[in-house]
């Protein structure tokens, strides 16, 4: 089968597409990977046209402008992928939007089943409601939206290739934090801001006051999938917060599956999945309040022998994590 996976390959990105796309090829399936990022251009240009249009109350409908003209891009490039592929299914993880006139128009063009996979933040949740009628199938990693033809489907899943583990004595004495910036981020790394602790993340330079002790931690912007497996082995634990308070069913990053897989110990807030893979106190701390993750942080980085056993145990619970290829077997059961 013909499949065009959506989402975004350009630079470093989240890997979920490449994964899942090498997932559809390793069942058989001939796949192409569209890059479905905001077609930005002339960014200083156009920052300079909104900061003047501000000045006369027209930011917001120059704004309306540049938007319009970025999905324009992107259907067009989109619909022009479609007539070289001729896909049969198109699975749009659903990262950036392609628009649903395009979708409509290659679905009825290649008579190609369509998947949506809703993998946004949770603040975000309002919008999947209208885009569902749009697709043959939807998939969503927050169960507390699943229901109405809309499937469970966790985004996290193992890379055995990229992610597993090393030697304990391998590993730095130091916590390592990977993710775009927040407001709620910052106040919870800042009450760990002197301990040995690492930020690989967007946007944290460009947000952080010039006094805040945050900035000293960070160590880069972006890094490849490689590279952040590397990280994920060579530190004693990965603290993971949500970007926005969240209710537990509202699912998890891929650092659910990525870190133990990695034989690290992961410090977190409650989910559901965590319940499900009874990873608290095995190879899990979980953290409710910044005071606690300070705590834990602390107590790892005083007792090493716990610290070791956690990441052994982290390593054994991974193994029978599923793969991206069962995600895929997933998708491609509901489209049969």
């Amino acid at each position: 089968m013909r499949i065009v996976v959506c989402y975004y390959f350009r630079g470093t990105p989240i890997p979920l597409g490449k994964d899942l796309a090498a997932a559809l090829a390793r069942l058989g399936h001939q796949v192409h990977c569209f890059d479905s990022s905001a077609r930005e251009t002339r960014m200083g240009l156009k920052r300079v046209a909104k900061s003047l249009a501000k000045l006369v109350g027209a930011k917001e409908r120059l704004s309306a402008h540049f938007t319009s003209g970025m999905e324009q891009r992107l259907a067009q490039d989109f619909t022009e992928f479609c007539a070289r592929v001729s896909p049969e299914l198109i699975v749009v993880i659903r990262g950036e939007q392609i628009p649903l006139e395009a979708l409509a128009a290659a679905r009825s063009s290649f008579n190609a089943r369509t998947v949506l996979w809703w993998v946004k933040n949770p603040r975000w949740q309002s919008r999947l409601g209208p885009e569902v009628g749009h697709y043959d199938k939807a998939f969503c990693i927050d169960e507390s939206s699943c229901g109405d033809g809309i499937e469970y489907l966790p985004s996290w899943s193992v890379n055995r290739e990229v992610f597993h583990p090393g030697e304990f004595a391998g590993k730095a004495r130091r916590m390592l934090f990977l993710g775009s910036w927040s407001a709620r981020r910052q106040e919870y790394l800042e009450t760990i801001a002197d301990l040995p602790l690492e930020i690989i993340g967007p946007d944290w330079l460009g947000r952080l006051p010039l006094a805040s002790p945050l900035r000293k931690k960070v160590i880069a912007e972006r890094v490849d999938q490689t590279e952040m497996a590397a990280r994920y082995r060579s530190a004693w634990a990965v603290v993971d917060i949500n970007q926005i308070a969240q209710t537990q069913e509202q699912g998890v990053n891929m650092r659910f599956a990525d870190v133990p897989a990695s034989g690290t110990v992961l410090i977190t807030e409650p989910s559901r999945e965590i319940s499900r893979w009874q990873m608290d106190g095995k190879c899990a701390v979980l953290i409710t309040s910044k005071e606690s993750l300070r705590k834990a942080v602390q107590e790892l980085l005083e007792d090493s022998a716990k610290c070791e056993a956690m990441s052994l145990e982290a390593s054994k619970i991974s193994r029978s994590m599923p793969s991206f290829d069962d995600r895929a077997a997933t998708i491609l059961k509901f489209v049969a």
